[in-house]
């Protein structure tokens, strides 16, 4: 099931089918899926980002950066697995081409303590000769409950 996805400037995202389609925009695009749309504690959430090039050129310099990673009580969370610094510095991709990196998150009763949304805020970057920019970025939402029926858990 996927919970929430997305893309920004302008790229289109269908993650039925392959996670891209055609843009009228220049840059690379990001999708952002997770593998729950409601989740409680003790459940191991994924977080999928999928960075494409959704341009006529090859693109270098990409680097895919977590951003932010908190519960409904703004408190950070980390995550139980991430790609490594390596991984986050991603290959070239040549038009059409992409790539997804995974992270994984066990809810804890703290965060159903909260209630509301695990949020996990992502960009890509690339570099350029005048520097690195932020290209696209994209959050995941994931609604936390507590699945307590009459007292029993």
């Amino acid at each position: 099931m996927i919970g929430s996805a997305g893309i920004l400037q302008g790229n289109a995202v269908l993650l039925a089918g392959m996670p891209w389609a055609e843009t009228p925009v220049d840059l690379p695009g990001l999708a952002v899926a997770s593998s729950h749309a409601l989740i409680e504690a003790g459940v191991l959430l994924t977080v999928q980002a999928y960075v494409l090039n959704c341009t006529a050129s090859r693109l270098s310099g990409l680097v895919l950066q977590p951003r932010s990673f908190t519960n409904a009580g703004m408190e950070f969370l980390d995550y139980a697995s991430c790609p490594s610094r390596e991984d986050l510095a991603l290959p070239d991709l040549a038009p059409g081409d992409f790539v997804a990196r995974t992270f994984t998150y066990r809810v804890t009763e703290r965060d159903a303590s909260h209630g509301g949304p695990i949020i996990a805020a992502l960009a890509v970057l690339m570099d350029t000769q005048e520097g690195r920019f932020k290209v696209a970025e994209q959050d995941v939402l994931v609604q936390v409950h507590n699945l307590e029926v009459a007292g029993i858990r």
